[in-house]
Parts: structure tokens; sequence; C-alpha cells
């Protein structure tokens, strides 16, 4: 332990906050890797955790002044860091598009392979002197490049790569993530009528979240590690930061149950090529009549307005398919160019519909709200307020108090 220059006081809440993110980690680590493997993305969100845990393991070390031992996670901290972001990229791909990881995924690690190598590399030809002066004085100090030994510049300009694939790591993950959740929330609106349990947005909350910690930490990086070790507070906000997302990211990631394996099944519980060449058929001439388009629409509309088939909580969409003797890709596009909203919304808007005609309705004003929801079809009270709120820009108490006091005064 170096750090016997500070006071007592400041070492105490260097370990503290440096532990703060390490535990946090450890602790998600385990009880995702040993969730339920029907559920392959909850492991890959535990090495994630695992891996983050690793990272955090190297900044304790480094904040605490294990000079003597830091060479080993100098390359640990090397590896790590180019291996954070494509395991949140694989957490994401196992939960919206793909049951199972392909071999072709290894190659997201190349790098990280390439430059603890190359580091591993110049450490093992530099002589045990010159990698303790690399650690004092460029490592937990800030010593000129240009007046530098020629291995330790090799070691520096591997740092400076490392940041640069960082970087773009982020930008990759970025461009990649946003797309995959977008694309399973379109299918997750377009096939089930509730969704409250089965949509994703908090993982680019989270994403977002750790992408604005990493550039800023990038940015301190420039100014060297040793910049935040010389302030308790200057390192408590990184490392506060780090433990609320990274105890938000564990326990999200646990609850999300749901996932692509879940959709695939309810998908193919009724198949979508039940009369293969008649539907294929069917489709290629509603491409070609807009008659036939329509009166499919008439179709799910009686079904809607005669069946009021929307109070079924868990109406999907190949249900319309079955009860019409469709396919759900024929629904699908019909009421997407037809009434130019999902098959959400479209649902969605016969629910809250029907709730205004119960509450405008001064017979049932004692019915409370939360029968009101499941009485249209809305799976709990939370999706009823927002849905309504959405569609009519007020709440559901403002406007039965609205509609009441007007029947009143006619």
């Amino acid at each position: 332990m170096e750090l016997n220059y500070l006071p007592s006081t400041c070492i105490m809440l260097f370990s503290f906050f440096t532990l703060m993110p390490l535990f946090v980690s450890l602790l998600w680590a385990v009880v995702l890797l040993f969730a339920s493997h029907k559920n392959r993305a909850k492991p890959m969100l535990g090495v994630f955790m695992f891996v983050s845990f690793l990272m955090f393991l190297t900044h304790f070390v480094y904040y605490n002044g294990y000079k003597s031992i830091y060479l080993y996670f100098d390359l640990l901290f090397t590896a790590g860091s180019l291996t954070i972001f494509p395991l949140y990229y694989l957490y994401i791909r196992l939960l919206t598009r793909s049951e199972k990881l392909k071999p072709k995924h290894i190659r997201l690690f190349i790098p990280a392979f390439l430059l603890f190598g190359a580091s591993a590399f110049v450490y093992s030809i530099m002589s045990p002197e010159l990698r303790q002066y690399y650690i004092n004085n460029y490592i937990f100090d800030n010593q000129s490049f240009s007046n530098a030994h020629l291995l330790i510049k090799l070691q520096l300009i591997l740092l400076y790569i490392l940041q640069l694939i960082y970087f773009l790591q982020i930008v990759f993950s970025t461009y990649k993530i946003k797309k995959y959740i977008d694309q399973y929330n379109n299918r997750i609106y377009e096939f089930y009528s509730n969704v409250e349990d089965k949509k994703m947005e908090w993982p680019k909350l989270i994403f977002y979240s750790f992408v604005c910690i990493s550039v800023v930490s990038i940015a301190y990086n420039f100014l060297g590690r040793s910049y935040f070790s010389q302030s308790a507070l200057a390192l408590s906000v990184p490392s506060v930061s780090y433990t609320i997302l990274l105890f938000s990211f564990g326990y999200l990631g646990n609850l999300q149950n749901y996932n692509i394996v879940d959709y695939n099944i309810d998908k193919k519980a009724i198949p979508d090529d039940d009369n293969d060449i008649k539907n294929t058929v069917e489709s290629n001439r509603v491409k070609q009549d807009v008659q036939l388009q329509n009166k499919l629409i008439d179709a799910i509309k009686q079904l809607m307005e005669n069946e009021k088939i929307y109070q079924k909580f868990d109406l999907k969409i190949t249900d319309i398919a079955f009860l019409l003797h469709s396919n759900r890709t024929y629904i699908s596009k019909a009421i997407n160019s037809h009434c130019g909203c999902t098959f959400n919304a479209f649902v969605n808007k016969y629910r809250v519909a029907e709730a205004k005609q119960l509450l405008s309705d001064s017979e049932n004003k004692y019915f409370t709200l939360e029968f009101i929801a499941t009485k249209v079809g809305f799976a709990n009270i939370h999706t009823f307020l927002r849905v309504f709120k959405e569609l009519e820009n007020t709440t559901p108490g403002q406007f039965r108090e609205n509609a009441l006091n007007m029947r009143d005064r006619a």
C-alpha cells in the first residue's frame, strides 16, 4: 500500500469508493450466472457483470496504490476494457434478435486479444526495472512521452490505440443496440395488444448512461488516471455513477424474463403459413387489389365492434388471423396501410373508446378505474392511464369528471 502521503480519512474514502462498484458487479454476476439457462440472455449479462467486476478490481488496485502488483492488473485492464461493450452488444442481441450466438461473434473480441497480447509482449521484453519505472512514472504519474524509453513509448501507443478502439466500440454498439431494440419493439407492437411486460426501453437508457460516463472517462484519461488519485471527491463521481448504473442494470436485467425466444414461441403457436399456397396467392392479390384490403379491414372492424375481441387482454394478431382465416403478415400490413398505426395502437383505440363510454355514463360513476381498465381489455391500470392520456390528452378521472358535469348542466 502506497498512500501514506494521504490522511487516513482519504485512504478510507478511496477504498470505499473503489469497492462500491466492485461489490455490486460481483453480486449481480453471481445472481445472473446461476439464473435459469432457459433464458440465455441472463447468463450473458452475468458474464458482463463478472468482467465489470474484474475491471473495477483493477481500479481498486490502482487507486489504492498497489504499485508492486499493478503490472498484472494493467494487462487485465487492457483486455477488460475492450470486452465490456461487445458483451453488452451480445446481451442485447440475445434479448432481441437471436436465441443463440454464432462462432463469428468471437471476432468482436479480437481487438481485446490483440491488444492484450501486444501489451504482454512489450512488458516481457522490458527489464524488471524498466517495467516498474513505467508503472511508477507513467501509469501512476504523467511523465512526458517525448523523453520516454522506446519500449515505454510502445506501451503508451498501445494505450492510445486502446482508447481509440474503445471509442469505436461505443459508436458501433450504440448504432447496433438502438437498431436491435427498435426492431424488437416494432415486432412486439405489431403482434400483441398488451405490451407492457414485453417491450424494452430500459436497456437503451442504461446503455446511453454507460456511454456518457465512458466518454467522460475517456476525456479524463487524457488527464491521466492519476488525476482521480489526488482527490476522493473526483473519484466519487464516476464511482457512484457506475455503482448506481450497475445495480439498476443488474436489477432490471434480472426482472427481464420476456425476450425474443418467447416472441418466437407465440408466433409459431399459429403458423403464418397454415394454408401456404392460399395465403401466398391471397397476399399477392391484396398487393394488387385495394378492394380486398378494404374488405379485410371491414372484417377486422366488425370483430372489434360486434364481437369486442379487444376486451381480451392477451389478444394477439394471430387470434384475428385465425378468426378471419388469414395470416398475421396480411393482417398487419392491412392495419398499417389503412389505419396508419401498429396492431397495438389499433386495438388500444377501441379500448379507450369503450372506456370513454363507460366513464361518461352516470350509472357507472361508482365503477373504479381499475374495473374499467380490466373490462375494456387493458392488462393493468398503469397501462390504461398511460394510453388514455396519450390518446385523449387528459386522465380518465378528469375525463369522467368533465363528462358528468356536462350531463348535469344539460
